[in-house]
């Protein structure tokens, strides 16, 4: 009985789960950050692990951006969507900011622990053109 209370589940999982693909790659080269491949951000230096979104449609991390401010930046990477990236400046009491953690969907949190974030912020995507 358990077993098959476990297959009806993670069948349940299946047809909820969100549409966006869990195949795309993400790595950082030098101070760049490329998925599939393709470069989406470039700055000085990344600072932080990259950390995907649960829906693996978005990528986060902080890294200092060319003029050397550091910057908490999302990477949005949706296949229904158009790549693009956009940041938040650190403040300085959330400094150094090495652990990213997503909070929600378009909420992150930064600062230098996963478990204490020293800034939040959130954001929202248009999802109707």
């Amino acid at each position: 009985m358990p077993r098959r209370l476990l297959v009806v589940v993670l069948l349940l999982l299946a047809l909820v789960a969100p549409a966006a693909s869990s195949e795309h790659r993400a790595r950082v080269v030098r101070s760049s950050v490329h998925v599939d491949g393709k470069v989406r951000w470039r700055g000085r230096a990344v600072m932080s692990p990259l950390v995907w979104s649960s829906r693996r449609d978005a990528l986060a991390f902080t890294a200092r951006d060319r003029r050397g401010r550091t910057r908490l930046v999302v990477v949005i990477v949706d296949d229904e969507l158009e790549p693009t990236a956009f940041s938040w400046p650190v403040p300085r009491h959330a400094r150094p900011a090495r652990a990213v953690t997503w909070l929600g969907e378009g909420r992150l949190g930064a600062g230098p622990s996963k478990l204490r974030p020293a800034m939040v912020v959130a954001y929202a995507l248009d999802r109707s053109s």
